[in-house]
């Protein structure tokens, strides 16, 4: 997944546009990362969103202090991750555009 939907188009378009090897591969390198970062925070999350049918249990601290699980409150922090990264590659999209004509 990660080389066939994040490097690979780069790696392609780099090519086709002549640019050279090293930001390419480097460009790569990023969008790889970045598509398995994507695929393993979103996965799990996903099975529960759509295939679980109930979540039950509890977290229990060193304090004594407990924490109820659910469906909500495994796919949170997963989901969260995942709306910063979409603006993170979005500023950073923005970023390379603007140093290369500005």
């Amino acid at each position: 997944f990660a080389l066939g939907w994040g490097a690979f188009p780069v790696v392609t378009v780099a090519y086709a546009c002549g640019a050279a090897w090293l930001p390419a591969l480097l460009g790569a390198a990023y969008a790889a990362l970045m598509s398995l970062a994507q695929r393993r925070l979103s996965t799990r999350a996903r099975a529960i969103r759509r295939r679980a049918v109930s979540v039950t249990g509890e977290v229990v601290f060193a304090d004594g202090s407990r924490e109820a699980l659910d469906a909500r409150s495994l796919i949170a922090a997963p989901e969260a991750a995942l709306a910063i990264m979409w603006i993170a590659l979005v500023a950073g999209s923005l970023a390379v555009l603007l140093a290369r004509w500005s």
